[in-house]
Order: C-alpha cells, then sequence, then structure tokens
C-alpha cells in the first residue's frame, strides 16, 4: 500500500489535472470533478496511512465487509468531524453523477449536462481545498 507521501503526491496529480481539464478542455467538466474526487480520496487516504490502527482503507482491521468508499466516508465523519464530512460527500457524490448517470430519470443528459462550469469550479477550486484544509486540521499533517 502506498505511504503518506506517495498519496499527497497522487492527490496534487489528481488535482492539477483536475484544473487542467476545466481550464483547458472545459467539455471534460466531469473528468474534472472525478479527477477531484479522486484528489480528494488520496488526501483522505494519506490521513489514514499515518494512524496504525487504519494504515489504509482496503487493509483496515475494522473495515470487515463495508464497502470502501463507503468506510472512508464514515471515518472521515468520525475522525475529521460534520466539516470535512460534508466537503468530502460533496465531491463523492458529484462524482457518483457524472461517473454513473444518477440523474438520468431528468430526461436524455450526458455527465456533462449535470453541472455547470460554476459549479464545477466550486467542487474543484473551493470544496477540494476545504477538504484538503479540514483534513489537515483533524489529522494535524500537512497535505500540502
Amino acid at each position: 500500500m502506498a505511504d503518506l507521501i506517495s498519496h499527497i503526491d497522487q492527490a496534487k496529480h489528481n488535482e492539477k489535472c483536475a484544473n487542467l481539464l476545466l481550464n483547458n478542455a472545459p467539455e471534460f467538466r466531469d473528468w474534472a470533478i472525478t479527477a477531484a474526487f479522486y484528489a480528494a480520496v488520496h488526501l483522505v487516504e494519506a490521513c489514514f496511512s499515518s494512524r496504525s490502527d487504519i494504515g489504509h482503507t482496503e487493509k483496515a482491521p475494522d473495515r470487515g465487509k463495508t464497502q470502501e468508499h463507503v468506510y472512508r466516508l464514515n471515518k472521515v465523519k468520525a475522525l475529521a468531524g460534520s466539516r470535512a464530512f460534508r466537503s468530502y460527500q460533496k465531491l463523492f457524490n458529484a462524482s457518483l453523477d457524472v461517473r454513473y448517470l444518477t440523474k438520468s430519470s431528468r430526461g436524455r443528459l450526458t455527465a456533462v449536462d449535470y453541472y455547470d462550469d460554476a459549479a464545477v469550479r466550486s467542487l474543484v477550486q473551493v470544496t477540494l481545498p476545504e477538504v484538503r484544509t479540514e483534513l489537515e486540521e483533524a489529522f494535524g499533517l500537512n497535505l500540502k
């Protein structure tokens, strides 16, 4: 499993990808959301890797049969608090929307129709940094 620094480096890489897509290829803003969410996943995993009682979601001794994304959501809420949970969940839900077309009941939509440019900018440039800051405060780490 990856260590703290590897997860931070991957989070930076994913965030850079999200901004690149947002600024240079706005027609792929659905992928910007997905990249931002996976940046947040790596920030969470960086925090988990700093704790011997968790280590990594896939190998966490208390995970049991809980699905990885559900485990992460629950642990963020329990260990980092409601603000971190809400920010992380916002990215998680947006990523689900664009990856699985969860709003398709509204008619024939593609993922790019779900969120306009301003909403995606907010997710990438406001919500993701909030996740980082809130996790840093909760875990006492520098995730930059």
